[in-house]
């Protein structure tokens, strides 16, 4: 890998917490460091479908509330209900061609806003918004 140098000035609290951690874990201040960074850097688009890559690329340059209401998003309640119907009856083994294509289209649906979520909340954390527990579906995060 390829590598550059970069030079950057900090708050001395900052670099306190930098070193502190760096003594704890027994690494170097420039692994912690690169960590750090690369911990909270939203993820790469490179991995992602090139028809979707210019779609979550433009999340970017949106301000706070309408990221807020991408990450907050669901699918609407019919879209949803009949979702459960679907994969209900493919567990139970009896969709037809057409629901199964309807199936297919309906997860590749929620896959997409699935992505568009995640990438909202990656954006919305390196903003410096706190982010809700995995765990809890229930919750929606406060905007501060």
């Amino acid at each position: 890998m390829t590598t550059r140098e970069l030079t950057v000035r900090v708050p001395e609290q900052v670099y306190r917490r930098l070193e502190d951690m760096a003594q704890e874990t027994r690494q170097p201040l420039e692994k912690v460091l690169l960590t750090s960074i690369t911990g909270n850097v939203p993820p790469s688009l490179d991995d992602v479908p090139v028809d979707l890559r210019e779609n979550l690329r433009a999340l970017q340059g949106l301000g706070d509330d309408s990221l807020w209401a991408i990450a907050r998003s669901r699918l609407a309640t019919p879209q949803q209900e009949r979702l459960e119907t679907l994969l209900a009856r493919s567990s139970a083994k009896t969709l037809t061609e057409v629901e199964q294509e309807e199936l297919n289209r309906s997860g590749e649906e929620t896959d997409r806003l699935n992505l568009r979520k995640a990438q909202a909340f990656a954006l919305l954390r390196w903003r410096g918004f706190p982010l809700p527990p995995i765990d809890n579906n229930s919750s929606q995060p406060k905007q501060p």
